[in-house]
C-alpha cells in the first residue's frame, strides 16, 4: 500500500528572526510558507475617463454684471427720514495727533484735570495764576507739569505749550468733522473755514514757542493775540449758523487757555 509523503513527513521547526532583524519570509509555528499576490498600484483615474461637465464648455457669451434692477434694494438705499447730526467726539477714532497732546490734555474734550488743592499748590504758583481771568483753569493746566521751577517765564512756557496742545487736538477735531458725510453745505463750509483757522492757530503757538527761549515777550503777545482772532473767526461762524457743533467746545476753552498766557506775560519785566 502506497503511503502519502505528506501525511508522515514531521512538520519543519518554526525559525524566528533574531531580536531587530526582519524576515519577510517568516515562517509561523504550524504553517508552512504563505505568499500573497502583489497587489496592483493604486493610480488615479484618468481625467478623460470623467463625463464633460457645463463648465469645462467655453462660453461665447461675454461676461457681464447684473443689473441693478435685478439686485434686492438694501437698507442704505432707503432715504432716511432722521435730520442729520454730528458724531460724538467718543465715536471718532483717535489720530496720531491725539496721543502727542495726551499730557496736556486728560480727555477728548480737553476736561480738566481734578483742581489741585490749594494745601498743595506752590503759593508762586497760586499767586500768578490769581493774577489771570481764569484761575481755576490756570491751576489746573500748569500745575500736572510743573517740573519744580515756579518762576512766571516758566509758568509761561508751560501754559503756552499746553495751550499749543489743545490746539493739536482740536485741530484733529475739524480734520474728522470735515471727513463726516452727509453734512449739511452749510456745515461742511463752516467746518473748512475752521480748518483753515486752526491751522494758523497752530503756526501762531509755533511761533510764540520758538520765541520762549530769547525771551522776546513781544512776539509771544503778538502770537497769542493772532491766536484769539483765529479762534474767534471760527467760533462767529459757527454761532452764526446756529447748528450744534462739538468744536465750539474746543473754542472756548482754547480761548480761556490763551487769554491766560497774555496774562502771564504780562507779568515778565
Amino acid at each position: 500500500m502506497e503511503t502519502n509523503p505528506h501525511t508522515n513527513s514531521s512538520p519543519e521547526p518554526a525559525t524566528f528572526p533574531s531580536q531587530g532583524e526582519e524576515s519577510p519570509d517568516q515562517e509561523l509555528p504550524g504553517l508552512g510558507h504563505v505568499s500573497f499576490p502583489p497587489s496592483e498600484a493604486f493610480s488615479l483615474p484618468d481625467s478623460d475617463s470623467f463625463p464633460p461637465s457645463e463648465s469645462d464648455e467655453p462660453s461665447s457669451e461675454p461676461f457681464s454684471l447684473p443689473d441693478s434692477d435685478s439686485l434686492p434694494p438694501s437698507e442704505s438705499d432707503e432715504p432716511s427720514s432722521e435730520p442729520f447730526s454730528l458724531p460724538d467726539s467718543d465715536s471718532l477714532p483717535p489720530s496720531e495727533s491725539d496721543e502727542t497732546t495726551e499730557a496736556y490734555v486728560p480727555s477728548y474734550f480737553g476736561g480738566d484735570s481734578p483742581l489741585p488743592s490749594s494745601a498743595y499748590v506752590d503759593s508762586d504758583i497760586k499767586k500768578i495764576c490769581d493774577s489771570t481771568d481764569y484761575p481755576s483753569l490756570c491751576l489746573s493746566t500748569i500745575v500736572p507739569s510743573l517740573n519744580g521751577q515756579t518762576d512766571v517765564f516758566s509758568v509761561l512756557e508751560i501754559a503756552i505749550k499746553a495751550s499749543h496742545g489743545y490746539a493739536s487736538t482740536a485741530f484733529s477735531m475739524v480734520k474728522k468733522l470735515a471727513m463726516t458725510p452727509g453734512m449739511p453745505n452749510q456745515l461742511v463750509a463752516i467746518i473748512n473755514d475752521c480748518r483753515d483757522s486752526y491751522d494758523d492757530v497752530l503756526y501762531n503757538f509755533q511761533k510764540a514757542m520758538t520765541a520762549l527761549p530769547a525771551r522776546d515777550v513781544g512776539t509771544m503777545n503778538t502770537m497769542l493775540s493772532a491766536v484769539l482772532t483765529d479762534v474767534g473767526d471760527c467760533q462767529d461762524a459757527i454761532n452764526a449758523a446756529k447748528i450744534p457743533c462739538p468744536l465750539s467746545v474746543f473754542g472756548d476753552k482754547l480761548t480761556n487757555m490763551t487769554s491766560n498766557c497774555l496774562a502771564i506775560a504780562s507779568m515778565i519785566q
